[in-house]
Order: C-alpha cells, then sequence, then structure tokens
C-alpha cells in the first residue's frame, strides 16, 4: 500500500521424508529471516506398525499427524525467534514429497488416527518411496498399453497420456498404492472416503477446503488439464472395482497453478499463532 513501510513477511513450510521445515521471508527484499527444523516423531515406519504389527518388505510409512506436530512446532518456532508481529505475516505456503498419500474419512481425519484401523499398515500414510506396490505399478503400465493398442490409438508404444511419463508407471506414485490397499485391504479402501496427497491435507487443516495441487495430480495421478483423468475403461482394467474411484475418492477441486486454496481460519491460525484470514497457497 502506498505510503505504508510496514514490511510484510510470508512463510514456507516444506515436508519432508523425515523433517519438516519452515521459514520466514521478507517480502521487501526476498531474504529469509529465520528458519525450524523438527524432525517427524514416529520418523519412518519400514519393519513394524508404533503398536507392533509387522511391515512387508519395502514398506515406507508415517504417520501424518507427525505433520502437524511439525508444523504447529516450527511456525511458533520461527514467530518466536524473528520477534515479527503475526499481524505483518500475510500468507503462507506449503510442499511436501509426492505420491505421499493417505487414506482419510469424509471429515479428513486419517483413517490410521481411528482407533479401528490404527493396527492396520494401509490405514497409514505410504511415504514416495513405498516401494512394497511394484507388482501393481507394473500391472497398471500393462494395463494402460493393452488398452492403447485395443482401440488403436497408439503414439509409439504408449497412450498419449502414457506418453507423457515416459511409457512407464512408478511405484513411487499415487494409483499403484491406492490398488495396494483395494488388493490387500478392501475394508480400508471402502472405508477411505478420499484418498488425499499430505500436502492437499495439510492445507485442507489450514483452510477448511477439499482442494487439490495441480502439481501432485498431474504428476502423479495421470491427470492433465486440458484432458482430466485417463477414461474410466482403463480404471476398469486394472480392476473393476476402480469404475468410479475418480468420481468418489478423489472428489475436490483441483486448482490452477500457483493458485490460492483460500484462506487461514480460526481454529488453525490459533494452533500455529498467526492471524486468522491470511492466504494460503495450493500445496
Amino acid at each position: 500500500m502506498v505510503g505504508n513501510t510496514k514490511k510484510q513477511y510470508v512463510i514456507g513450510v516444506d515436508f519432508g521424508t523425515l523433517s519438516g521445515r519452515t521459514v520466514l521471508v521478507c517480502l521487501e527484499d526476498g531474504k529469509e529471516v529465520v528458519d525450524s527444523v523438527m524432525n517427524y516423531p514416529h520418523g519412518v515406519m519400514e519393519t513394524e506398525l508404533p503398536g507392533g504389527a509387522k511391515l512387508k518388505p519395502g514398506s515406507a510409512l508415517q504417520d501424518p499427524r507427525d505433520y502437524m506436530a511439525v508444523l504447529e512446532w516450527t511456525v511458533r518456532d520461527v514467530m518466536a525467534k524473528s520477534g515479527v508481529d503475526p499481524a505483518s505475516v500475510i500468507g503462507i505456503g506449503i510442499d511436501a514429497t509426492s505420491s505421499t498419500l493417505l487414506p482419510v474419512d469424509e471429515a479428513g481425519t486419517p483413517l490410521c488416527a481411528l482407533e479401528r484401523w490404527k493396527d492396520e499398515p494401509h490405514a497409514y500414510l505410504k511415504l514416495w518411496k513405498h516401494h512394497s506396490c511394484q507388482e501393481e505399478a507394473t500391472q497398471i503400465e500393462a494395463a494402460a498399453k493393452d488398452i492403447t493398442e485395443a482401440s488403436h490409438e497408439i503414439k509409439g508404444d504408449t497412450a498419449d497420456w502414457m506418453a507423457r511419463y515416459g511409457g512407464h508407471v512408478s511405484a513411487e506414485w499415487a494409483l499403484p498404492k491406492i490398488l495396494e490397499t483395494l488388493r490387500e485391504s478392501e475394508d480400508v479402501y471402502n472405508a477411505a472416503a478420499y484418498f488425499v496427497e499430505v500436502g492437499d491435507w495439510v492445507i485442507w487443516n489450514l483452510t477448511g477446503e477439499k482442494k487439490r495441487s495441480p502439481y501432485s495430480m498431474g504428476y502423479k495421478f495421470f491427470w492433465n488439464e486440458a484432458e482430466g483423468f485417463p477414461k474410466e475403461d482403463f480404471f476398469e482394467a486394472v480392476d473393476p472395482r476402480l469404475s468410479n474411484f475418480v468420481e468418489t475418492k478423489l472428489v475436490g477441486e483441483i486448482l490452477p497453478a500457483a493458485g490460492t486454496a483460500g484462506t487461514l481460519m480460526k481454529e488453525a491460525a490459533e494452533r500455529l499463532g498467526l492471524n486468522e484470514g491470511i492466504s494460503v497457497a495450493a500445496a
């Protein structure tokens, strides 16, 4: 605002594999004022759950509540270290590794936080490096190629949309993780109102808005802005139980690149020590 010399700041939060870090940046010169780092309390669970349930080889699970613990502690820490007035902070944005995916109920509560599912591995967050679903990734890749050949819409040896991914499907993407859940714990799959990238889930907790990042949807869920998701026959070819997967389990507006997800709601503002109503960027 003309004539207003009060400095303004933004907060950025990066959720990595083992820890999360928060930076406070001054908009006047773009310089980092202070940062804070916190390890996830449960780390990466590769052999067993907190209750002792054993995990199969290649597993890499997390407790999504650790992400909120890191967010709250590091944001409050940078604000305390900097001495900046919360009224001077005008926005917050986050990023997270992907596809780092969790099943949630209608209200957005992770299934692993519910008593019924606390000892069920598929109810937990599957980290990007969760590789126990390689068999599912191979099956998905084969189904995509079969669909292409059957419809005579061949570009090279892959479907047009598959060509964007080099013609291959990685176990580190979303659908293999979801198919693994469907195959090994259909009860968890059915109990999940939605499957959500952890970055989008954190944004949901901040704004109360169930919205999706175009980045994770585009690269890890096969979505394209012009064409949307692959056609339903692809999902049915992967597994008939996925026939209405997009319409039911991926509900939520997909935001434009660099879009705003909403504003910080009162409850979240109180937990972070920030002012209600500041802008929250798409994950």
